[in-house]
């Protein structure tokens, strides 16, 4: 097949939607089919645009400016007309794509609606939406945005890229019922497509353990984007609790509008057992991860959506056991439990952490890595979630 991947990110940015979209293309491209990405960059040496070859793969990358550290008005009118650039990109380069048999694309943006509709129109492609966001809902759960004019906005933004879509991927059973009307009157076909990771080689970290103060002890790692949706910092919260413990340590590692509250807080506290770094480059994560005993994640109690984050694949996928603080009803939750890959914890048992997090730590052996392994091959794979898409898309 020749397929159209539309995504926000692709590499070499570290975002685990980059991440993801790298693995399934590469497995894409494996299985023998043509796969041509468009994408954004904001290096504005590629102002003009640019097309390549890269890894048996077609890249487009499409200038627009960074939406990084953007107040939330500036990026949704970036992230509203960068449709329109592909599109107008495309138009001038008419003759490119000569045959596309497949459309797949990532949300977060919940804009490329438009896009999508050009490209199906053109083509005559089925499209496949891989649905990670539901913005602006989590917005209004998190008390960032009321339901006013803007947030009908938005959503009527998010029911067009449902509307052009033929199939939608969500990431859990519980993220079904964010597209029930469609699902319900047989309007689009609705199905679950788990996350996934490929297996990466380890080829050492700028990272060092054994040369920080946490040198000796067992790691708690937290890598990946620090923010509001995430709410790190009930993981320093946890830290606190073992301050006094010498044979814990606590890492954080990544970027994001909570990094620099995080390192505040451990000086604060005066929290020696926390370590802190900026973000890495990914093909250094299997290093830092070697290094490490326990991968931790948080989620926002006030999220009402499922949410199973990246973290968490590539967590499972290095065989390091999970400590998870979650929303109630999460989806993850019952992962992790019925696969005994970890410890959960929810708002209703939060003043019980220092009491289930010492329980988990004590029932942590080989055997539970192995599972970790086992359940990421199983359910988790780049190879699993290509054969997902491309039956979906098949005539």
């Amino acid at each position: 097949m020749n397929l159209i991947l539309v995504a926000d990110s692709f590499r070499p940015s570290n975002s685990s939607a980059a991440v993801q979209l790298n693995d399934l293309s590469d497995e894409l491209v494996k299985k023998g089919h043509d796969v041509n990405v468009i994408t954004f960059t904001d290096n504005k040496e590629h102002i003009r645009n640019s097309i390549f070859k890269e890894n048996g793969m077609t890249i487009i990358r499409i200038y627009r400016p960074s939406i990084k550290n953007k107040n939330y008005f500036k990026r949704a009118i970036i992230e509203f007309i960068s449709p329109y650039k592909i599109i107008k990109f495309l138009k001038k380069s008419d003759n490119y794509f000569t045959r596309i048999d497949g459309i797949i694309w990532y949300s977060p943006s919940i804009f490329f609606g438009v896009l999508i509709r050009y490209l199906k129109k053109k083509f005559k492609c089925p499209s496949y939406l891989i649905l990670r966001d539901h913005f602006p809902d989590w917005a209004v759960d998190l008390g960032l945005m009321s339901k006013g004019p803007h947030y009908w906005f938005f959503k009527a933004i998010e029911s067009y890229q449902f509307y052009v879509a033929d199939v939608i991927g969500v990431q859990s059973e519980g993220n079904i019922s964010h597209v029930k009307f469609w699902e319900k009157n047989n309007l689009r076909k609705v199905e679950v497509l788990n996350n996934w990771i490929s297996d990466e080689k380890n080829i050492g970290c700028s990272i060092d353990i054994n040369k920080t103060k946490l040198s000796g002890r067992k790691i708690f790692l937290y890598a990946g984007n620090m923010g509001v949706a995430q709410n790190p910092e009930v993981l320093v919260e946890i830290a606190k609790k073992f301050k006094n413990n010498k044979n814990l340590g606590f890492l954080f590692v990544g970027r994001g509008e909570y990094a620099k509250r995080i390192r505040n807080d451990i000086k604060k506290y005066k929290l020696d057992n926390c370590e802190t770094f900026s973000e890495i480059k990914y093909d250094e994560i299997p290093g830092l991860y070697s290094q490490c005993h326990v991968g931790m994640l948080s989620l926002n109690f006030s999220h009402k959506s499922h949410n199973i984050p990246g973290k968490f694949i590539s967590y499972i996928s290095s065989g390091l056991p999970v400590l998870a603080i979650v929303n109630k009803n999460n989806d993850l939750i019952k992962i992790i439990n019925e696969n005994n890959i970890g410890q959960v914890i929810t708002e209703k048992n939060i003043h019980d952490s220092k009491k289930l997090v010492q329980n988990f730590i004590n029932n942590i052996d080989r055997n539970m890595s192995d599972r970790c392994k086992k359940l990421k091959d199983a359910q988790f794979s780049s190879n699993s979630a290509s054969e997902h898409i491309l039956k979906a898309l098949s005539p």
